[in-house]
């Protein structure tokens, strides 16, 4: 229904929905997460200083084309939107010891996935970290597995910040 009005337990907005638009000076940035092809991307393109999306590394590289693709429809700058994935992170001093760090439930819930996450030796994470940037990824937002623990992210900072 139209202008908010009730149906049910929905309340269902057409024509009536208010955002503060990006281009208003000053704006927060405004990030939009999601990887629809049709209506995610194309309102990125149009509006968001930043998109983050998710999926195997050749499925990202893939969102990223079609962001390109709705950019150059409307005329902005490809390269003026910042392109974020989330990940997973558990580091060790071998690959074999990080994914020990795992608790097997998680191992057994991220099935082929886990292959994309940030898990290994800080040169297994070196190799996925440059797979990530070939995708077209240029921010990563992790979590690591042992968290409220401290070490995971102490030995990746060591690896790869200090």
């Amino acid at each position: 229904m139209a202008n908010g009005s009730k149906q049910g337990q929905s309340q269902f907005a057409r024509e009536n929905i208010s955002l503060r638009i990006p281009w208003e000076k000053p704006h927060i940035p405004l990030l939009i997460g999601g990887d629809g092809e049709k209506v995610t991307l194309k309102m990125v393109a149009q509006y968001a200083d930043a998109c983050n999306v998710g999926n195997d590394l050749a499925t990202i590289g893939q969102k990223f084309d079609v962001l390109k693709a709705h950019c150059e429809a409307v005329g902005r700058d490809y390269e003026s939107i910042r392109r974020t994935t989330t990940t997973f992170c558990s580091i060790g001093a071998t690959d074999e010891e990080a994914l020990e760090k795992i608790p097997p439930v998680v191992r057994a819930n991220f099935g082929d996935r886990i292959d994309i996450a940030l898990i290994g030796s800080p040169d297994t994470i070196r190799q996925r970290l440059k797979a990530y940037e070939d995708a077209g990824v240029q921010e990563l937002v992790i979590r690591f597995f042992d968290m409220p623990q401290l070490e995971g992210i102490r030995m990746f900072s060591r690896a790869f910040i200090d």
